[in-house]
């Protein structure tokens, strides 16, 4: 796997136990596939998802993109006051 090139972890409150949500994101690579362009993968905690861009700025933006839309949704369906240093916006 590439280089993790960023981390962020947020908090959020479960059973008022403050927990965490960490993020990773790893440096674009070629994809693999044959004519493939590249590809950026991100974790959150242990769930992985792969961006495919035309090259490594496209798909780094991409993934900084899609990661954005997935906090949001876990922020809105499942941990309301998810937070990255205390502050309600995610800083994306």
């Amino acid at each position: 796997m590439a280089k993790i090139i960023a981390t962020r972890e947020f908090t959020y409150k479960l059973d008022d136990k403050t927990e965490s949500l960490l993020i990773k994101i790893y440096k674009p690579t070629p994809d693999k596939r044959i004519g493939g362009d590249w590809e950026c993968t991100f974790f959150i905690d242990d769930t992985p998802t792969i961006i495919y861009g035309v090259d490594s700025l496209q798909a780094l933006l991409l993934a900084q993109q899609a990661l954005s839309v997935k906090l949001n949704l876990i922020k809105e369906n499942k941990f309301s006051d998810l937070n990255w240093l205390g502050i309600d916006d995610l800083g994306f």
